[in-house]
């Protein structure tokens, strides 16, 4: 229970951290009027190149709520497989109990 409240948090603050970099930086990108690479998003963060205004550098942010999220999501996974193995476990020895169990008729 304990991993399981841990992957949560580990989880929650990793979309929060993810959602707000991704907020920041689309702002901040739509001032810009200039910048190198496909999308203005992407070299917003990551630091492309600027003409205009200096870069914020949210790819560090950004790569760490990756990151909780993907740990958070793991340790989530892991606990609800454990849980599930049990709970098939016991099934199985049950029916091992009932087909092992002499009938009376």
């Amino acid at each position: 229970m304990k991993n399981m409240i841990r992957g949560i948090v580990l989880f929650g603050v990793g979309t929060i951290l993810m959602s707000a970099t991704l907020l920041a930086a689309t702002i901040y990108a739509t001032s810009t009027e200039s910048w190198s690479g496909n999308s203005k998003v992407g070299s917003v963060l990551f630091g492309g190149n600027y003409v205009d205004s200096e870069p914020l550098l949210l790819g560090f942010p950004f790569v760490v709520g990756v990151l909780l999220f993907v740990f958070g999501a793991t340790i989530i996974g892991a606990e609800w497989y454990k849980e599930w193995a049990k709970e098939a476990d016991a099934k199985l020895e049950l029916e091992k109990l009932k087909t092992a169990a002499p009938h009376k008729s």
